[in-house]
């Protein structure tokens, strides 16, 4: 699939929501933090699933391909998003400046 700016955006958009939807956790407690990257974890799962993406976690190494672009991140999931997005925007603007 051709990255195109309509689509990133959207995209954009769709991760910043099921970032938004992730329960809030303290990062001081085990309990709740594990609740978070699970929670995590699964969204990822389902976000790729439901938009013809693919995702990898092992270990502390994942990647996600989706709306043509593929980041990676030693993070987990929430860092993997985060970095999608970044590279979403990079690709946006290099398509309105005509290098992609």
């Amino acid at each position: 699939m051709k990255a195109t700016i309509e689509n990133l955006e959207r995209l954009i958009g769709v991760v910043d929501a099921v970032m938004a939807a992730l329960p809030e956790y303290d990062y001081r407690d085990y309990e709740t933090s594990r609740a978070y990257h699970r929670a995590a974890e699964a969204a990822i799962a389902k976000l790729a699933e439901k938009e013809s993406g693919r995702v990898k976690l092992q270990g502390d190494a994942a990647s996600l391909r989706l709306g043509g672009l593929r980041s990676t991140a030693t993070g987990g999931a929430v860092g993997l998003m985060r970095n999608w997005q970044n590279a979403a925007r990079t690709r946006i603007e290099q398509i309105k400046a005509g290098a992609a």
